[in-house]
Parts: structure tokens; sequence; C-alpha cells
């Protein structure tokens, strides 16, 4: 009698298996020998397949390991762009930053300005000196660049008012040290010389004030002027 073993392949979970069918066949023969070779082929046989299923096994656990890991390296390699692009953005916001602290530049001053109670003018950024026209209106600023007021000024050999406000006096009078004083459209004081208007003449004298009640000779004659200054013309005094 002899076995013969038949295998049938099946589906057991995710693993396939192989089972194995006996047939009993009767020989004539030594028997017991061949059971025992059949038996040990077969178990051997067993041992084999279900070791190489176990093999299988062990393959398709490692290729599913493996894959994760695959996308481990594909989740990183984007964790590092976004790192990347991160840091690129830091960098941006902090020269954009920088750019927007950067110093800029003093305004240059212009136009008038009050210092400890005196007034300078500035004209990109410097303080102007001298005689300045503003605005239409005369104005004078000493060698530190101060506003003189109430103040006269001797230049080129002429004498020039400037009034309380700081403004040139131009033609008009002036009062003080009981005399008046005549100070012509370009500011300059009038000093010996005839001053017509009204109808009338007046005299300013050499130190600039006007002859009232007084008698000028010139030309060979004799002039008188009255009170307010108005030269007797065709008329006793």
């Amino acid at each position: 009698m002899s076995i013969h073993k038949h295998y049938k392949m099946y589906k057991k979970g995710k693993n396939w298996c192989y089972m194995a069918i006996a047939t009993l066949v009767v020989v004539v023969g030594a028997l017991s020998v061949s059971q025992g070779v059949s038996a040990d082929s077969t178990v051997n046989t067993t041992s084999v397949i279900v070791a190489s299923q176990k093999a299988q096994d062990q393959t398709t656990d490692v290729a599913a390991e493996v894959t994760p890991a695959t996308q481990s390296t594909s989740e990183t390699a984007k964790q590092d762009d976004q790192a990347n692009s991160t840091t690129q953005t830091d960098q941006q916001s902090s020269a954009t930053n920088k750019s927007a602290v950067a110093p800029q530049a003093a305004a240059l001053q212009n136009g008038w300005q009050t210092d400890k109670g005196s007034s300078y003018y500035y004209k990109d950024g410097q303080k102007v000196t001298g005689q300045q026209t503003i605005n239409g209106k005369n104005y004078y600023f000493n060698a530190q660049g101060q506003q003189q007021k109430n103040y006269f000024l001797n230049q080129a050999n002429h004498t020039y008012y400037f009034q309380a406000d700081g403004t040139r006096l131009d033609d008009g009078f002036y009062n003080n040290w009981g005399h008046t004083y005549y100070f012509q459209a370009d500011g300059t004081r009038l000093d010996d010389g005839f001053y017509n208007n009204w109808g009338h003449t007046y005299y300013f004298q050499k130190d600039g004030s006007r002859l009232d009640n007084g008698f000028y000779n010139n030309w060979g004659h004799t002039y008188y002027f009255g009170q307010g200054g108005v030269r007797l013309d065709d008329e006793y005094p």
C-alpha cells in the first residue's frame, strides 16, 4: 500500500496556504518502508513549502514596512522645502524691517525759527545774515543770524532803521529825542537834503534831523523853516 499526497492551495486571510490531500493505494511491496520514506518526504516537502511561504510573508512584511519609509522620506523633503521657504520668508521680512527702520536724512530747516527769544530765518538749512528781503519786506540779521529790531544800521555811508517788528522803515518818518527823521524809499535816511511833499519843502540836516523853527543859509540866501519843518515861502516868519 502507498500513500500519494496532492497539495491544494487556498487563501487564509492575507496568506496563501497549501493543503495536503492523501490518497491510499494498496501496493504489494514493502509497505512500512514506503510509508516511512513517503512520510519523511512529505514532511520535508511540507516544511520547505511552509518555510517558503513564511519567507514570502516576511518579504511581504518587509515590503509593507519599506513603503512608509518612502512616504516618510517624501514628507521629510516637503518639510525641508517648507523650512527653507520659512527661512527665506523670515530673511525677507528681516530685510524689509531693516529697510523700514533705516535712518532718514534730517529735513533742512527753512523759514522763521525762534530760539531763546531771538528770531532767525533759515534758507536751505542755513541761518541768513545781513539785509534780507523776505515776502516783500526787508530785515536785518547780524553775524549770528539774529534778527535786529528797533535797530539803526550804518552801512556804506548810509543809515537804516529797522522797526520794532524788525521790518526796515521805507518812505516814512521816525520821531525820537525830540526830532523827526525821514527814511527814503530805499530805506536810507535823508541827511542834508530837502524833502518836498504836501505842497511844502522840508530840510533835513546833516545828522538827519528835520530843521524846525530855524534858518538855513545857502547859495547866498537865507531860508526859514517854521513849525513842523515847513519852509516859509512868500511870507514872513
